[in-house]
This record gives structure tokens, sequence and C-alpha cells, in this order.
């Protein structure tokens, strides 16, 4: 059986929905679990056909789809319930070490010499920050997905103008 639920209008990261979802799956009674933004290219490959509902049909690229294939719906729930609160918990928490990253590239330029940027934001705003990092003398781990090939001929263009690397974008599968 299959345990579904859509949080609307709830954009998370693609690095820590990989994570949870991990976590979950590691859960007694869990077969698969997923947490994905419902994006066409998403729903096309992250849900069996079967699977597939009106809900998950009409969530928008902005909506979280959390889906849990397991053992049976006592399982589905709390597995639903724990990764709800995994991502709600996670999006809240800051400890010690988390707050004291940069909170920009030219912050992690002056306390680093870190050459790499991890970038995971919708895809409208992906260009505009893999450009900041480029300027910035980063190479590009590009997570966001629907960027547009313009955008990723642009910036893959520009890296290499640098002598940088953008992989990506839609990277997800890098780790």
């Amino acid at each position: 059986m299959v345990a579904i639920k859509i949080l609307k209008r709830f954009y998370q990261d693609s690095l820590k929905l990989m994570r949870v979802s991990a976590e979950i799956k590691n859960s007694d009674g869990v077969v698969q679990a997923f947490a994905f933004m419902a994006t066409e290219t998403n729903k096309k490959s992250r849900i069996k056909n079967e699977f597939m509902d009106d809900g998950v049909r009409a969530a928008g690229a902005d909506d979280l789809v959390l889906m849990v294939e397991c053992e049976n719906e006592t399982v589905g729930k709390n597995a639903i319930d724990e990764f709800e609160k995994r991502i709600s918990s996670s999006a809240a928490a800051k400890d010690d070490e988390t707050e004291n990253l940069p909170a920009t590239f030219e912050q992690g330029k002056i306390l680093s010499d870190a050459n790499l940027a991890v970038i995971s934001v919708p895809g409208i705003y992906a260009a505009v920050q893999t450009l900041n990092a480029l300027n910035n003398g980063m190479n590009v781990m590009l997570f966001s997905d629907n960027v547009s090939v313009e955008d990723e001929i642009m910036l893959k263009d520009y890296a290499a103008g640098k002598n940088l690397l953008v992989m990506g974008p839609d990277c997800g599968t890098a780790i």
C-alpha cells in the first residue's frame, strides 16, 4: 500500500528531501519513501503509475509530495507523520555549527578557501545564484530543476570562460 500527503506551497531543497527520504526508508515496514517537489518531471519519475492519484496530478511545482510505500495503513500513517515532522523540524532547526556558516558566497570566500557552491533553490532563481557563485570564483553543483536549457547553456559557457565547472542543473543523483 502507499501513503501520500501533499503539502501545498511548501518548497524544500532537494538535499534535505533526499536525506529525510533515506531516513524514513530505513523505518520498519517501509518499502520505499520519497519526498519531492511536484514538478512534472518529478511526478513522472518518482511515482509509479499505479500510485498516481488526482491529488498528485493536480499538485504544482511548489507543492511538496510525501510518499511512502509500506506494509500497511498504520505504518503508512506513522511514516508520513514522521516525514512531515522531520522536514518541518529540520527546516527550523539551528545548531551551533550551522549558525556560524556563511550566509552568502562573499562571506564564504572571506571565511574559507572554499571553491564549490552547492545550490538548491527554485529554478527561477537558480541562474542568478549560480552566476553569483561563479563571479566569486566558485565551481557549482546545481541541484535546482526547472532551469531552462538556455540558462543552462549560458551558465556552463560562462563557467568555462572562467575555468570553472557547473554540474547540473537537477544533479540530485550525484549523491
